[in-house]
């Protein structure tokens, strides 16, 4: 008796996981479906680690695909308003700046409107994101006539979107 309640538990957590992947991956797309991503469009933003400032959050801003070290942001949690902006890590590995800081502002203003933890647009416009985490992307909304690199890690979703293999098991 034990060991069947044990596992009718395992399978509700397992299927709730699941469930709970999907709303997620289903709020994000729906979110994103309509969004003009232009502002972002060959950036990688994510958030990072909690800020230095009471209440902020370190946030990284990069160029896709870019050799560079991205620029460090920090924004107070409440407002988001950008406390900071450190380009010295940028500087160390590239030797120049890569992203005007009027670039970062409108960028980091689109990424809050969207609610996601990790998003990614390359340069043909190809949108990857991870909705709750700071890993790697686990959705792709592949833009039209485009053939990202990394396809073939990824099954169709829905439309055109797709889920990095393995994310929803």
């Amino acid at each position: 008796m034990k060991i069947r309640i044990v596992s009718l538990l395992a399978l509700f957590i397992v299927l709730f996981a699941c469930n709970h992947g999907r709303r997620e991956i289903d709020s994000a797309i729906s979110r994103l479906d309509t969004a003009d991503l232009r502002v972002v469009k060959s950036l990688c933003i994510y958030y990072r680690s909690m800020g230095e400032h009471r209440n902020s959050s370190i946030y990284f801003l990069s160029v896709y695909d870019d050799k560079c070290s991205p620029y460090i942001v920090e924004v107070d949690n409440d407002e988001k308003k950008i406390l900071g902006i450190r380009n010295d890590l940028v500087i160390k590995s590239c030797g120049k700046e890569t992203v005007r800081s009027e670039d970062i502002t409108m960028a980091m203003k689109k990424y809050f409107e969207l609610h996601v933890c990790l998003i990614c647009v390359d340069r043909q416009g190809n949108v990857y994101v991870n909705p709750t985490e700071q890993k790697r992307p686990t959705v792709l909304r592949k833009a039209n006539g485009a053939q990202p690199k990394d396809f073939a890690e990824f099954s169709h979703y829905k439309k055109d979107w797709y889920v990095r293999n393995g994310s929803l098991d």
